[in-house]
């Protein structure tokens, strides 16, 4: 976070683990599978939106194990 880059950065890290934790999902589990997917800029957003955290393949596969 020594640059306003790095601190944007940081923010969007951030934010997506908290929606992560918001949605049930374990932030690991979750930030692995959407890597795993590589999203791009190109991607239509019907195929972005199967990466969301409120999608229920999402859910299932990343849901916090009680």
């Amino acid at each position: 976070m020594d640059s306003p880059e790095g601190a944007e950065a940081s923010a969007i890290s951030y934010s997506i683990a908290e929606t992560a934790l918001a949605n049930g999902l374990t932030v690991y589990k979750y930030i692995t599978y959407v890597l795993e997917k590589r999203p791009t800029e190109e991607m239509a957003d019907r195929k972005l939106e199967k990466l969301l955290p409120w999608n229920d393949k999402v859910f299932e596969m990343c849901k916090i194990e009680r």
